[in-house]
């Protein structure tokens, strides 16, 4: 936030909306809040899952049933003056920024002032009266509809159901009016622009999450001093609380330091008031035009992958609001950007405020009933308002101022600067608050000194000498058409980095950080399956589930066929990896009849040969005769036997016993002995 903003802030002491939070007994201090009973139920990081706790795309009947009855409209007197204390306050701040630039001014702005204050007070007494003593007005905020960019790409939503809050019916203001949003300047921000009071918003000037646990920051009326943000919210005891810090550390913060602070905010949170229900909402984008460009988009983005990687594991919902906030390119849209690309707009704010009612997260109300008495948030007490000159400033006031007449910032810059002009300003009788005159008597006196130059991209800067502030003004001509050439670096864990190495203009996407691979389709070796980045090359590997086998091409007797089947590995999100692998199936061949033709090899062997038609396994055989049985030969000696196969024989003498052959059984023939003759 500018030194005009904090200023206009500090100075108007009706920033705070005029509406009760409950009984606020004078003698209240901050160790008198109501304790805390027993804890009903554990946060879903604990015990529940976290998808039990997200509401349907349909919305939620628990929203619906927790929604109060409708109250009476207003009398039209009642509106008349509430409009009237609005216009009224208007015409004090304008009297108070009027004092704020010039000392001669105060002592008419102080008895101004006084009567402003008196017709607001008035006007509000009676619009007070005339609503029946309401001290509470119902908020009146519309809902508005913004589209996300095209390209928008944070995360896979696959891979955080359960954690991202996705698109409900819209769950009304009564869910804001039950909701506590914390945060840094853009939520205190919420109550400037008159969007929410500080019933439902603590937002701190210039905290960084560290400061959650330990800097006594809110004020309660009645309250001695200010308390930290966990008494704070013990409190106020709200049903839910949006949670939204980060914006303030992205200097000198590591990712892995700032989770851990997180955590530890979160857990004091709890620890002070077990019973809301928290939120965590995503940083807000930066604008491409921005006063302090040493704070980058890329750090954003890490922080908000690491944030719904923490809310992942720990149990807590996301709210994306980056999503409606961005452009085409990623920066924060030049609606929402307030002058110095940092803060958010009104607009900006509002269309957060839609968002969180149309993506909203409803629990059963966990809270010890009845809830008690509330003490009132005031706003903190009102800075110096004698700000010292800052040369800053008014650097970042003529940006604005150039690049609102068709100038652009130079992020970068190509070719030779076709002004380098100096403008001094002397620094006695420099006052606080004079910045923007100062910026625009800048342009003015450029314009004077260079008037055919009235674009191209502008670099402002600032430096001391002596008694004077010296600025200077470099332009260079218009950045020519860029396009992108990547560098890709696996991060070897389905991310890559990516830097752009074109110097053809000014690049507005100059690094990427942690973008998710863009993959080809897997293939599969019968084993694993892989497919490769297109852009970095980084190889994703899985084991393949193979399936039932579908034959393409069936095989012959002459030729071989083809089958395959489809990985089964199922995908994180969802669906199969479907990589086919084919193999081959051999040709069948011909039935086949051995048809031998044996021939004696004369050693008690013989050989086949086969005669048979088609493709023959066995084309000559070897082996031993199959011999029939023994027959005798008829001649009253010999035996013989012939192969069945080649038609061999071999011949054996009668072996006789007991009168016949043991082998073939033949008679043993009978010799007859005559005698001899007579002699």
């Amino acid at each position: 936030m500018s030194k005009r903003d904090a200023r206009e802030k500090s100075e108007n002491p009706f920033a705070e909306d005029f509406s009760g939070g409950g009984e606020n007994p004078a003698t209240q201090n901050a160790n008198d809040f109501e304790a805390p009973g027993e804890r009903p139920r554990k946060k879903a990081c604990r015990s529940e899952s976290a998808e039990a706790k997200r509401p349907s795309k349909k919305g939620s009947k628990t929203a619906k049933a927790k929604r109060s009855p409708s109250k009476k409209k207003k009398s039209s007197v009642s509106r008349f003056f509430k409009k009237l204390g609005k216009q009224i306050k208007r015409l004090f701040n304008d009297v108070v920024e009027w004092a704020s630039r010039s000392r001669r001014n105060k002592i008419i702005a102080i008895s101004s002032a006084s009567a402003a204050a008196l017709l607001i007070v008035g006007g509000i007494v009676l619009a007070i009266l005339g609503a029946g003593g309401d001290t509470k007005p119902k908020m009146q905020l519309e809902l508005v509809e913004e589209e996300v960019a095209a390209n928008y790409s944070f995360v896979d939503a696959s891979e955080y159901a359960g954690t991202l809050l996705e698109t409900t019916e819209d769950a009304g203001v009564e869910y804001l009016e039950e909701t506590l949003f914390v945060g840094d300047s853009n939520m205190a921000r919420m109550v400037m622009y008159g969007l929410l009071d500080y019933s439902n918003v603590i937002g701190i000037e210039s905290m960084g999450i560290q400061g959650v646990t330990s800097v006594k920051s809110v004020y309660f009326s009645g309250y001695d001093e200010p308390v930290t943000i966990p008494t704070a919210i013990s409190l106020m005891k709200p049903r839910r609380i949006i949670f939204n810090f980060g914006t303030n550390n992205l200097l000198g913060t590591s990712t892995e330091d700032f989770i851990e602070s997180y955590n530890a905010a979160l857990a004091a949170i709890e620890e002070a008031y077990p019973y809301s229900d928290i939120i965590i909402m995503a940083i807000h984008p930066l604008g491409q035009n921005r006063s302090n460009t040493a704070l980058t988009q890329s750090q954003v983005d890490d922080y908000n992958l690491a944030l719904i990687n923490y809310a992942r594991d720990a149990g807590y919902p996301f709210l994306d609001t980056a999503e409606v906030l961005k452009d085409e390119d990623g920066w924060l849209k030049e609606k929402f950007a307030y002058s110095d690309g940092i803060h958010l707009t009104s607009e900006a704010l509002q269309t957060v405020l839609s968002y969180a009612r149309t993506h909203a997260h409803i629990v059963e109300d966990a809270r010890p009933q009845p809830i008690g008495s509330v003490p009132t948030q005031v706003a903190p007490p009102a800075r110096e308002t004698e700000a010292d000159f800052d040369p800053a400033l008014v650097a970042s006031a003529a940006q604005s101022i150039f690049t609102s007449n068709g100038f652009t910032l130079a992020s970068g810059h190509s070719g030779t600067a076709t002004v380098n002009w100096s403008w001094v300003w002397p620094t006695e009788g420099a006052e606080g608050g004079t910045e923007e005159t100062v910026a625009q008597n800048l342009y003015s006196s450029y314009l004077a000194s260079y008037p055919g130059v009235t674009s191209g991209q502008v670099l402002i800067s600032y430096s001391t000498s002596g008694s004077e502030y010296v600025f200077s003004v470099q332009v260079y001509p218009a950045a020519a058409a860029h396009t992108h050439s990547y560098t890709y670096t696996s991060n070897n864990n389905g991310t890559h980095n990516a830097v752009c190495a074109n110097t053809d203009g000014a690049c507005t996407v100059k690094t990427i950080t942690n973008e998710a691979c863009t993959y080809g389709s897997f293939t599969t070796n019968g084993t694993t399956c892989s497919r490769t980045c297109t852009m970095c090359g980084y190889v994703d590997t899985h084991a393949s589930v193979a399936g039932a086998f579908t034959v393409d091409v069936a095989a012959t007797e002459t030729t071989a066929g083809s089958q395959h089947w489809l990985c089964q590995h199922s995908l994180t999100g969802g669906g199969l990896c479907g990589a086919k692998y084919t193999e081959a199936i051999p040709a069948t061949g011909a039935t086949h009849t051995h048809s031998y033709t044996w021939v004696d090899n004369g050693n008690g062997t013989h050989t086949g040969t086969c005669t048979g038609a088609g493709t023959c396994d066995a084309q000559t055989v070897t082996e031993d005769h199959t011999w029939g049985a023994w027959t005798d030969s008829g001649d009253g000696t010999n035996h013989s036997r012939t192969c069945s196969k080649c038609g061999a024989s071999e011949t054996a003498a009668h072996s006789f016993s007991g009168g016949s052959c043991s082998v073939c059984a033949a008679a043993e023939p009978v010799v007859v002995v005559t005698d001899p003759p007579a002699s």
